[in-house]
């Protein structure tokens, strides 16, 4: 092992440091992870196939009034729940689904951006609150890091030529990312941009027997609608192009993009327990504790303000080579990087509801990589405030991880009839739970 190490360069090396604390992190999260009603919900979906073996044909509400169509959900969960009936079981696909993703997004990367650059993106990448938050419990966002890294995998290898495997893996990876969550659109957007602009060559059969695959476990979603029970797929509330119309929600997937590059994760942090009142009012400690966390927020706050200009930085050089005629595989990534944060924003305008960090997590590999491109540069400058400041916006992620860990609703057990509504609670459910946290549930 020393021997193997030896042969490694130090670039190399601290990669598989950030690798290992991002692991540690996640892990932490797994552990302490807990349940609201959303969980509740997903929980009883998968329930229903692992006891009952019955494949519903939508899985969930959206926040638009509408239903994610398709078993694809229900099949995640329930699955892990028939082979080991505990309620982290689903979280175990989760959590593998982004140590998959990382690998993926960390083989396209190290060629042509070198290992240098890949390892700041890493270190903005596997260390984000952003990321962490969503791999250590169960929701329909958390599952969407490995097909957004599964299609810049493919689209790579669609560069140049086409070929059958990688278009299948596009069109598989649309269709059923449209059985998780509505951000699908984003990679059906984007995938129409990089066509347009001749940045991937499509395998037409291979792309078609992908859509055929992703699409089988939407056979129940089929049936229901040719019975005519199948709920409103569509959002009831709101209307297509609000974003547009009150400008605002449409910019707000901008600031997105910045902050996912950034130290801020917003509410996920300002939602800790470290915020509220109660915890004000406890002891000394405590008190200087939570002035600690929130001193470290407004430093994650201003953060924004630095990676606005390495986002910024980065699309005004993308921008100006856009008509090189050599292309390499470095400009490529920068040109899908300007593909996502387009097709970002059109999602953003069309949609019917106010535009939440939820909605656009899909793009949060590509916002990441934006941000590592300029930084990267910076640090080959060797200004050593840069390099500071590079250091920081990384190592600064891992007290914020433990922040969301410790102090985050997700991750404090507390009894059951606190923690969902009683509808939710049902015999299967409880039976998946620890019985220290079932409380007044138990009688």
């Amino acid at each position: 092992m020393r021997k193997w190490a030896a042969g490694l360069s130090p670039a190399r090396k601290l990669l598989g440091i950030v690798f290992v604390v991002g692991l540690l992190l996640q892990l932490l999260l797994f552990f302490r992870g807990w349940i609201s009603d959303d969980q509740a919900i997903l929980l009883n979906l998968g329930l229903d196939f692992a006891r009952h073996h019955h494949l519903s044909p939508v899985a969930k509400g959206t926040s638009g009034a509408g239903h994610i169509p398709g078993s694809l959900l229900q099949l995640l969960i329930g699955v892990p729940l028939f082979v080991f009936p505990y309620f982290k079981a689903p979280n175990v696909i989760v959590g593998v689904s982004h140590l998959i993703a990382a690998l993926l997004l960390i083989d396209v990367l190290q060629k042509p951006l070198g290992i240098k650059c890949t390892v700041i993106f890493f270190g903005l990448y596997w260390l984000s609150p952003w990321r962490l938050y969503h791999a250590g419990f169960l929701w329909e966002p958390s599952f969407l890091y490995l097909p957004a890294a599964l299609h810049l995998w493919a689209c790579w290898r669609l560069r140049s030529h086409s070929a059958f495997l990688p278009s299948m893996i596009v069109g598989l990876v649309i269709v059923a990312t449209f059985q998780i969550h509505a951000s699908f659109v984003v990679l059906l957007l984007l995938t129409a941009i990089l066509r347009a602009r001749r940045l991937i060559r499509l395998h037409y059969p291979g792309l078609v027997t992908g859509c055929i695959v992703g699409g089988l476990t939407l056979l129940p979603t089929i049936v229901a609608l040719a019975q005519g029970t199948l709920p409103p797929l569509a959002p009831q509330d709101g209307f297509i192009g609000r974003g547009l119309v009150f400008v605002f929600p449409a910019l707000k997937s901008i600031l997105y993009w910045i902050r996912f590059i950034s130290l801020d994760a917003g509410g996920i942090i300002k939602n800790t327990v470290f915020f509220s009142g109660e915890w004000a009012s406890r002891g000394p400690l405590e008190q200087i504790l939570g002035l600690v966390i929130k001193s470290l927020y407004a430093l994650a706050v201003a953060s924004v303000a630095i990676c606005a200009v390495a986002a910024y930085a980065h699309f005004r050089q993308v921008w100006k080579n856009r008509k090189a005629h050599r292309e390499n595989g470095r400009r490529w990534i920068g040109k899908y990087t300007f593909a996502a944060l387009v097709a970002m924003f059109i999602l953003a305008c069309l949609n019917p509801v106010t535009t939440q960090g939820w909605h656009v997590v899909i793009i949060f590999h590509a916002a990441c990589i934006s941000g590592a491109f300029w930084l990267s540069q910076k640090w080959h400058s060797g200004k050593i405030v840069y390099q500071w400041i590079i250091i920081a916006l990384i190592v600064l992620r891992i007290p914020l991880a433990l922040v969301i860990g410790f102090g985050h609703p997700r991750y404090r057990v507390a009894p059951l009839e606190k923690s969902i509504g009683p509808a939710l609670v049902t015999e299967d459910l409880i039976r998946i739970l620890p019985p220290d946290t079932l409380g007044e549930t138990a009688k």
